[in-house]
């Protein structure tokens, strides 16, 4: 009897297993970079700047520079009414290596109910729904630790709300539930209002909008716009409180390029009418910002503009060049001429999801940023 009450719990656990999905994806890229600063050795040579960590540059095409390992689990069960998903990055030099939890980005297991119109996830959260999905995309609770739920209103209709652990550290005295002081937990983690998160999604054909406020003292939007020609437009913003806008952690606003602006707007467009051919641009307005301040230590204004064009030769081949112009408040006391990044780029596909790339990087003023090259291999599976 006990076999055959064992034969019965394999085949129940076989069938189990052929009714789920684990699918398994990721890439591997890496580069060789080298800076011409311009710098002088004993013999009055020429110095270059030669970096194994980098991949490949630009902020419209190059996503970011970092050599990087990604690898993307998800579990979906029976009729994806439940699952679950992982994601383990590591970021930098190769030869560098050290496994640690934070190269775990997400870590999360969701489930649906309620005839699928309640979402609910907990973990390490992947946000699925509110994540801006313009240029920047903003967001508040992807790599946080906590859990949300969303319920689907109608289907061109979410909302929904998540509790964030990562917002209740407090470091000093009288001062809980702030978020953590230049990263370290200095203090206890305690239930309070900055751990809640509202957000809202709404898409209709051609036409999409994202949004999130934090009780911690922040909140953006999104709006997405597609249109028959082949246009498409997208626009996005971000504000943070004075208070909390230097310890705030909002995903990608960590990254240099959005410094610890109060004000941030972003806006792209893209045409792809053309065959083969894609135009854009996209433009940064930072209001506010404390990387450049006047005589008197009043925070300025900080502007950006990135042209982009990209031609496909072949299918396999591709050419591109983007430019990044910045432009500073005229109160900054330092350098305030504008200038500019010219990066021309060229992509081949040598097999399906193995991609190499070789670029330059053109500075009109190489006191601030140095002129490059730098070539990169990317591995997709």
């Amino acid at each position: 009897m006990k076999k055959y009450f064992l034969l019965a719990i394999l085949a129940g656990a076989s069938v189990f297993v052929s009714a789920q999905t684990f699918k398994l994806s990721g890439h591997v890229r890496s580069g060789i970079s080298t800076a011409f600063d311009g710098a002088k050795g004993e013999d009055n040579d020429d110095i270059n700047s030669f970096s194994a960590a980098t991949w490949t540059k630009g902020d419209y095409f190059g996503d970011d520079e970092f050599s990087r390992i990604r690898l993307d689990g998800e579990f979906f069960g029976t009729e994806k009414k439940f699952g679950a998903s992982i994601r383990y990055q590591y970021a930098g030099s190769f030869d560098k290596i050290a496994f640690s939890d934070k190269q775990i980005t997400y870590a999360n297991a969701w489930g649906k109910f309620l005839d699928q119109k309640l979402f609910v996830s907990g973990g390490r959260i992947k946000d699925m729904f509110f994540t801006s999905t313009g240029f920047e995309q903003f967001t508040f609770i992807t790599k946080k630790t906590g859990g949300y739920a969303v319920y689907s209103i109608m289907p061109e209709l979410k909302i929904g709300g998540a509790i964030v652990q990562d917002y209740l550290y407090s470091y000093s005295k009288g001062e809980k539930f702030y978020p953590r002081k230049n990263g370290y937990d200095n203090g206890t983690k305690e239930f309070g209002k900055n751990a809640f998160v509202g957000g809202i999604n709404f898409t209709k054909d051609f036409f999409s909008f994202r949004g999130a406020i934090a009780a911690a003292g922040a909140g953006y939007a999104n709006v997405n716009l597609k249109f028959a020609n082949g246009i498409k437009f997208s626009a996005e913003g971000i504000y943070q409180k004075q208070k909390t806008r230097n310890e705030f952690r909002m995903g990608k606003a960590e990254i240099q390029k959005m410094k610890s602006a109060q004000f941030v707007f972003v806006e792209n467009i893209e045409y792809t009418g053309i065959d083969k051919l894609l135009l854009g641009i996209a433009s940064y307005q930072h209001f506010k910002d404390e990387t450049y301040t006047d005589k008197d230590g009043d925070t300025l204004n900080f502007f950006s503009i990135i042209p982009a064009v990209k031609y496909n030769l072949l299918d396999s081949l591709s050419f591109s060049v983007e430019s990044t112009i910045r432009i500073f408040d005229s109160r900054y006391k330092g350098n305030t001429d504008t200038y500019a990044n010219i990066i021309p780029r060229a992509d081949f596909e040598i097999a399906k999801g193995f991609t190499a790339t070789v670029y330059g990087d053109i500075s009109t003023d190489t006191d601030r940023r140095k002129n490059s090259i730098g070539a990169g291999v990317c591995v997709v599976f």
